[in-house]
This record gives structure tokens, sequence and C-alpha cells, in this order.
């Protein structure tokens, strides 16, 4: 193809709507909906087959094309588009989408719309695929036999539109831009934290890149489980920082950890502890748990929680064992429980870590509401 002239803008040129669209678009980090709440997608005002999409703009990709550019699309009122009838017997999923026409590429239609894609049912539904020139607003759940949507059926699918070398908004990873640049800049909602893209991964940014940055936390309200589920792979080491009080009959129990459900006897581990003025050390090989230490229950004294911190360094390698080590204490002066452990663990898989759980001694999972236990990772 041969330079395009005359170049847009020219005061004597002529120029085509693609040369605009294509101008508007190389100042464009990214394409979607320009504010925060635009066309956003809820139930209706009362719950039927059919949802309500916000009023506001979006910049819709053109994509049959090389060259076509983007659309911009104003929406000043509620859109309320039909959600079809499922009488399948299983469950399905629609995409409700904005999609440009441009009969200069196909159809003979000029103008841009909301619509809803109907997916196919299935036991396990797949999100259907969108027409050209359309972006995603938001996937919606139709149970066989529903008579209404409500907002637990639809799953928000936006994404923001921003000038080049803005910051970008994700609202968690599966969000992140897929068409990146080295010192592209978004800020991962889910994380608060700012990344910018190195060329090969995110990186944090700013001069505290090699800090401790949040991942997530278990703050029990109510007795419960403390578990990390589905726990990032974009960090290099993790620190696993808290407090805790089992709901174990007897004083000072035992706290244990397993990686990845992993149940088998894969751990081993060695432990030294300072009890009053007695020191003791102990360890084990092929345990179904690593021992984390020693961790208040509710047989001690009101208020008395156990401080635990555990390093789990290279924990997503896969190509080496996954060895930490731990630290905790229970001071229950009442209770004439005095302990402070530090132990060393190993587990037996070069798999990637993916979950963690804490357990007590008789690997239950029920801790003492007011626990709370922070997840930490390191790049």
């Amino acid at each position: 193809m041969a330079a395009q002239n005359p170049p847009y803008a020219l005061q004597t040129g002529s120029h085509s709507a693609e040369l605009f669209r294509r101008a508007a678009f190389a100042l464009a980090g990214q394409l979607g909906c320009v504010g925060t709440g635009d066309l956003k997608v809820s139930q209706h005002s009362t719950p039927a087959m059919s949802v309500d999409v916000a009023a506001g703009q979006i910049l819709i990709p053109g994509s049959l094309a090389t060259y076509q550019g983007n659309y911009y699309g104003l929406n000043d009122a509620i859109v309320t588009p039909t959600i079809g009838a499922n009488g399948s017997g299983n469950p399905r999923l629609d995409a409700v989408c904005a999609t440009g026409e441009d009969a200069q590429y196909a159809g003979a239609v000029n103008d841009w719309k909301i619509q809803v894609i109907q997916g196919t049912p299935a036991g396990s539904p797949s999100l259907p695929s969108l027409p050209s020139n359309s972006i995603l607003l938001a996937s919606v759940a139709v149970a066989s036999g529903a008579a209404s949507i409500v907002n637990a059926n639809i799953t928000d699918g936006r994404i923001y539109a921003t000038s080049l070398g803005a910051t970008l908004l994700c609202a968690n990873s599966s969000a992140y831009p897929t068409n990146k640049f080295i010192g592209m800049s978004i800020i991962d909602l889910a994380l608060t934290q700012e990344l910018i893209w190195d060329g090969t991964v995110w990186q944090p940014a700013g001069q505290f890149a090699r800090s401790w940055t949040f991942v997530a936390e278990a703050n029990l309200v109510a007795d419960g489980a403390i578990s990390f589920t589905a726990i990032p792979q974009t960090f290099t080491h993790l620190m696993i920082v808290g407090n805790v009080r089992s709901t174990a009959g007897a004083a000072n129990d035992a706290l244990r950890a397993q990686f990845n459900a992993d149940t088998g006897a894969n751990y081993d581990y060695v432990w030294v502890r300072g009890e009053t003025n007695t020191p003791a050390a102990s360890y084990a090989v092929a345990g179904t748990s690593i021992y984390v230490g020693v961790c208040a229950t509710a047989a001690n004294v009101a208020n008395v929680f156990s401080p635990i911190t555990l390093y789990l360094p290279n924990y997503r390698s896969t190509n080496m064992h996954k060895h930490g080590t731990a630290d905790t204490g229970c001071l229950d002066v009442a209770a004439a429980q005095t302990d402070s452990y530090r132990s060393s663990f190993k587990w037996r898989s070069t798999a990637a870590v993916t979950r963690i759980d804490l357990l007590d001694t008789a690997l239950g999972t029920s801790f003492k509401a007011g626990s709370r236990v922070t997840l930490l990772g390191m790049r």
C-alpha cells in the first residue's frame, strides 16, 4: 500500500472518514467505554427477560479491514434489549455488545447499535463469538426456564477507553490489555497496584517496585476457614502475615498448612521452640502438612491471638521443591502458655503454588472471628 494522500488534515484537502478514524485511533491507548458508568448493563427496573444499558459514550473497534479505525458511539438514554427465553434444559450465556455497522466494508447499513448475541445452551456454556466491529459490554447467565434477569446473572465485561500513554483501569488480571507496548501503564483495581509493561511481564511501578505488594486478605468477622486460592502467578516470592486464633478446645493448638490442597505425604519440616525457659526441637518427614508452629485457641484467655509470619520464596518455580520458613508464638501467661516457634519446611513438589490453606492440629479449617491474615507478594 502506498502513502495515503492527502494526509489528515490539510486546509485544501478532502479526507475520507476512514482517515479521520485512523487519526483518532492513533491517539487512543485502548478502545472501550469513556466513563466508568457508561453503557453499564444492569437488571431492568422491574426485573424481566431484558436488561438495561445505561447512557454513555464508547469507542468501538473496526475489525473488517486493517486500516478501518474505530467508531464513536453516543447513547443518550437507557436502552432495554430483550433476553431470549431459554427452555433448553441447560443454562446459556448471552453477550451484550456494542456493534458498529459500516456499508463501506460490509452490508448496507451505516449505524451503531447495542445488541444481545445469544449463546448456545450447554452444561457448561461458553460466551458466543461477537460480530465484526463489536466490543463486549456484559455477559448474561440465562438459566433454563428463567423468568427474569437480575444483577446476579450479569457480569460486567466493559473495558475503558484511554488516550495513548494514559493509565488503564483494569478490574483484575483477566482485564489486562492484549495490545501492549513497553512503558504501558495500568492499575489493577483488585491488587490496588500500578503496573508497567516491560516488554515481558507487568512490573510494579515506582521506587518500591521490589517491596511487598498486597495480594489478598482473610479478615474473619465470623468463625471460618483461612484459605488463599487462585494465587496470581505474577510474583516471585510470597509472605503471609497476621494473627490467628483457632476454634480448638485445647489451649495452644498446633498451626499447620497445606499447598494446592495436597493431602499426600509430601511435607517435611523441622522446628525449634522456646517454651518458658525450656528449649526444644523436633522434625518430621513425609507428613501430610507442614508444621507452622503454635496457635492460640478458644481455650486461651479472651483476645489472645497468635502472630504468624510465613515466607515462601520462588513459589511459582516449576523446577524446585518449595522451601520456606515460619515464625509463630503464643503468650498467655494466665494459662501458662508462653511459646515461640521457628520452623523450616519443604513441600515435595515442583508445581507452582496456587493455593495455601491454614489448618489446626486435626487438619481442621475453623478459626475464630477476629483472625486476620494478609497474603503479600514480591516480584
